[in-house]
């Protein structure tokens, strides 16, 4: 009995430490990769910071469009408990 209570506590200990690996870093790199990928927003130089599962994106996009799809991507990325977005959208210089 002493061995099932013992092996039961290991997995319960194993499970929740798996659950809870995602680092910071680990969620800021993921968001990072998703930004990189996509053609509308690949493009920008945007900042990635995450602080307790909550990611801040800041940085200058030419387009509304872009700005919502960083959003939208850092939202949808494992680990993210939520975005706050600090992007800002700018004119292109006339030419």
């Amino acid at each position: 009995m002493e061995r099932l209570k013992a092996f039961l506590c290991a997995l319960v200990l194993t499970i929740g430490t798996a659950a809870c690996a995602e680092t910071d870093a680990g969620v800021t790199t993921k968001v990072k990769a998703k930004l990189a990928a996509d053609d509308t927003v690949k493009a920008y130089q945007i900042d990635v910071d995450t602080r307790d599962k909550v990611v801040t994106l800041s940085g200058n996009v030419e387009s509304e469009a872009a700005k919502t799809q960083a959003a939208r991507l850092a939202g949808e990325t494992e680990g993210v408990a939520s975005v706050v977005d600090n992007i800002t959208v700018t004119a292109r210089p006339a030419d």
